[in-house]
């Protein structure tokens, strides 16, 4: 087949993936042939400007599909409220009910169809008092309103309601919103006393990642306390409860108090039916429970998300999280840090899950390697043991080579490596082969490859994923067959592609390249942990990339591929810290 009719065959699957995700396996098969063809042949397929541009265009077309695809429907006000715990109801702007919520309807027996007027009968509320309300809510400009947000600065007031006759009212706030959705709707009643149920607390950990005891915080703070009331009825210090305020600030980007409250407390508003896990107790037997989650804002004003694992008092151990990886491990990984007296940084890196993206994708490995001082300074650890877990190396080594005094060690543990030869990249498993030579060859079709992959993650088509990870890579495949492990490496796609494809088109352009001139930089000790049936980064690479550096050390395990740190947990941290056996 000469290279025009391949082109042409190219190009079909191309716009095949387009309409049909699940054709994204057949496309990298032939995308697989023509790199092959182009390499050996000495063809110019891969230089071919047309082709480049089809690449660009399917892929700017799943971009906009995906988009369609995620954003919700927009909801309706009257839907938001019936997941409201507080009572709650829409008004028009004459004063009719238009919705009201269950919890509205048993404790203030309103129903749709009455007037303001009457919902006040009975109360000190004179109707003075009605008519100026109402009047606010008709007369003031309406500000946009998001259906998915309901924003307190619409309030135009305050309202008295009881239950029934004789009962203690109850304030209200009454805002005004309004929304394309429900046209007809001007004003929002909503009971000022939150209700703080198990599903609100849930979201609040999952959206900002805050800790157990921050929650309880924000819920004091809601109820009214401030931090010296805070501090005696939680039995802990001032200066404690005040950094826990700083740090809840930080990670939701709020700048006061008040914006807190305002802002967190409406998320109880919403349908929080989302399948959360219940907040864990930082007190609980549970070593990953007991994980710090935290935020941190760069000089640059972007933030870089990072977790704390292990005993406070824990030699410090710099996890270097890979391309597809996270900052959440198996409960015998976590456990061993606190037997061993470890404490475990691990930084989401630029671009994952949701540390904000590089500023010059580019030179993501020096602006990685600023990141981790200003991160380091602000945790006050001058000197550091490394861990590189796969493309986390890379990333490790540079920091090193630019900090040499910051690093005590290096472990590797699956790691990338330069990538010197071709044989590299053509003896590689499948799907990262195909990934290596696009971002060497033909980067830019790597933004379609990697929204291909990104359709079928989002498509709840990880199986699919791991047979093309790991289609070469049998022991690896077999060992992916535990339950526990997929999900975790389910939640990997998830934690890679949750901003698009920018962190995987970066991280993969970084570790095909060659950053050899970086490794021969580094001072420490370096330990290579390497599985001998590893499919990715052969170990056969392994062994001559140790040879050409001084101070390497290269340690196989026999019966491990990719995923030796599911295997090999006791033997990475015996190299990281000898002396914690």
């Amino acid at each position: 087949m000469d290279d025009h009719s391949s082109k042409m065959q190219l190009i079909s699957y191309i716009y095949q993936v387009v309409t049909d995700p699940l054709s994204f396996d057949k496309l990298l098969a032939e995308w697989d042939k023509a790199i092959d063809r182009s390499l050996e042949l000495d063809s110019t397929l891969l230089d071919d400007p047309e082709l480049a541009d089809h690449t660009v265009r399917a892929a700017t077309i799943i971009q906009q599909l995906q988009k369609a695809e995620i954003e919700p429907r927009p909801l309706r006000l009257s839907e938001i409220i019936a997941h409201d715990p507080n009572p709650a109801l829409l008004l028009s702007k004459e004063g009719k009910v238009i919705a009201v919520n269950q919890s509205a309807t048993t404790q203030l027996m309103v129903c749709e169809g009455q007037m303001l007027n009457d919902l006040a009968d009975g109360t000190s509320v004179s109707p003075g008092k009605i008519f100026t309300l109402l009047q606010n809510i008709a007369q003031e400009e309406p500000s946009t309103t998001s259906s998915a947000q309901l924003s307190t600065r619409s309030m135009v007031g305050l309202l008295e309601l009881s239950s029934s006759a004789g009962a203690t009212p109850a304030l209200f706030a009454v805002s005004k919103v309004h929304c394309e959705e429900d046209a007809a709707v001007a004003g929002l009643l909503t009971s000022l006393a939150p209700v703080w149920n198990p599903q609100t607390l849930a979201a609040l950990s999952h959206y900002f990642e805050l800790t157990a005891a921050e929650i309880e915080v924000i819920r004091l703070l809601a109820d009214g306390q401030n931090a010296g009331q805070i501090a005696e009825t939680r039995n802990t210090s001032l200066h404690t409860v005040r950094t826990q305020i700083k740090s809840i600030l930080a990670k939701t980007r709020l700048e006061s108090q008040l914006d807190l409250v305002r802002h967190l407390g409406f998320l109880q508003r919403y349908d929080h039916s989302t399948g959360l896990a219940p907040v864990a107790d930082e007190k609980g037997d549970d070593p990953q429970s007991q994980m710090q989650r935290q935020r941190f804002m760069l000089k640059n004003g972007r933030y870089i998300d990072y977790v704390e694992i292990g005993p406070d008092t824990g030699a410090p151990v710099l996890f270097l999280h890979g391309l597809i990886d996270s900052t959440v491990f198996r409960s015998d990984f976590t456990e061993q840090l606190f037997k061993r007296g470890l404490k475990l940084i691990a930084p989401t890196r630029p671009g994952f899950d949701s540390s904000d993206p590089y500023q010059n994708p580019d030179a993501a490995l020096d602006e990685f390697s600023n990141c981790l001082v200003q991160l380091l300074d602000h945790l006050r650890i001058k000197k550091v043991s490394i861990l590189g877990h796969m493309a986390g190396t890379s990333y490790g080594v540079a920091f090193a080579a630019n900090n040499p005094e910051r690093v005590s060690s290096i472990t590797s543990v699956a790691g990338a490596l330069p990538m010197v030869d071709r044989w590299q990249f053509t003896a590689m498993s499948k799907g990262h082969r195909i990934a290596g030579l696009t971002a060497r060859y033909m980067p830019s079709a790597l933004p379609l490859l990697i929204r291909g992959g990104i359709r079928l993650v989002l498509g709840a088509q990880e199986e699919r994923m791991l047979d093309l990870l790991f289609h070469d890579a049998h022991v690896d495949r077999e060992l992916a067959k535990d339950p526990d492990i997929a999900k975790l490496i389910f939640d990997r796609f998830h934690f890679v592609v949750r901003q698009g494809p920018q962190a995987f088109q970066t991280d993969i352009k970084v570790v095909s390249s060659d950053w050899s001139d970086r490794s021969m930089k580094i001072e420490c000790p370096l330990t290579l942990v390497h599985g001998e049936q590893d499919q990715v980064v052969l170990f056969r690479a392994a062994e001559e990339w140790a040879t050409k550096l001084p101070n390497c050390t290269l340690l196989g395990s026999a019966n491990s591929g990719q995923l030796v740190l599911f295997n090999e947990v006791d033997l990475i941290l015996d190299q990281v810290y000898p002396h914690s056996k």
